[in-house]
């Protein structure tokens, strides 16, 4: 999990706290590594958690890993986003199927079931992400605004995984498969400068599922439930699921949930949720 500035930070401990329940739940222990630029709410975080740890949490266990400007993959695009191109190299050796989340996530029901599709990948697959829906790479939008390089020639949109591409705010890999495959390589070699890459890391990626589709796995949508995704039900009456929200939806203080565009009934408040998620 990536918990970095004084805008976002405050959410972790929402996620933390739902995190906590599904493990006390469902028990199971959870090795979480929290990747942090050392803001200040990300600091005062940890005092705090740590400090409850101690006393009851003990089914999280957090190890809060610094990423500074001379971690592997930190000088492209932000900071703390693009660190998640280079976890192989951030965590320790002996892990293999790790879970990502984004900071803005709340998670429902047995989180085990979602480590579960990665140790079912096939011999090619080391990775799987949930599609993106749709309103991005494949938006007209995005195709006539791509912008210009340094030297005046109209940049090139990124490839994608078709057919809208892939969202990157939670995914499951295999970090040995991650380190023996040609990613790394990618990573280094990816010219930002000629493409709009707006979304950063997430366009590497695409870029690299686009060219190496049997590398990579599709996550079930209730996997990463989001605003703009198009599952087919309020995620909440699922057994199991991740709410993620993307696009700054956790981050506003009255933001809406619109199952409607969904098929759902409810327009969710990010705190009537969390509230959901507490009873």
């Amino acid at each position: 999990m990536t918990i970095c500035g004084d805008k976002y930070a405050p959410l972790a401990a929402s996620a933390l706290r739902s995190l906590h329940r599904s493990a006390r739940q469902h028990e199971y222990d959870v090795n979480l590594y929290a990747l942090h630029d050392n803001a200040a709410a990300p600091s005062r975080l940890a005092q705090l958690w740590n400090a409850a740890a101690e006393a009851s949490m003990t089914r999280v266990l957090i190890s809060w890993l610094r990423v500074d400007s001379h971690a592997p993959g930190a000088q492209r695009f932000r900071m703390c986003s693009t660190t998640r191109l280079a976890l192989p190299k951030l965590l320790p050796e002996d892990l293999d199927v790790i879970i990502y989340l984004d900071v803005d996530v709340l998670i429902v029901g047995d989180l085990t079931r979602l480590a579960s599709i990665g140790a079912a990948f096939n011999a090619s697959q080391w990775a799987a992400f949930a599609p993106e829906d749709g309103t991005w790479y494949t938006s007209e939008r995005y195709h006539h605004n791509t912008g210009r390089t340094t030297n005046g020639s109209k940049k090139r949109h990124v490839p994608f995984y078709p057919p809208a591409g892939i969202n990157a705010g939670i995914f499951v890999v295999s970090l040995q498969r991650w380190s023996r495959s040609a990613f790394p390589w990618f990573r280094q070699s990816f010219r930002h400068e000629g493409y709009a890459a707006p979304l950063g890391d997430q366009d590497v990626l695409n870029a690299y599922f686009e060219a190496h589709p049997d590398e990579l796995a599709l996550l079930p949508c209730k996997w990463n439930r989001r605003t703009d995704s198009a599952c087919s039900r309020n995620l909440y009456y699922e057994a199991d699921g991740i709410y993620h929200g993307n696009r700054g939806v956790f981050a506003q203080e009255s933001a809406p949930w619109p199952g409607a565009h969904a098929g759902g009934e409810a327009e969710w408040h990010f705190f009537s949720l969390l509230a959901k998620l507490e009873e």
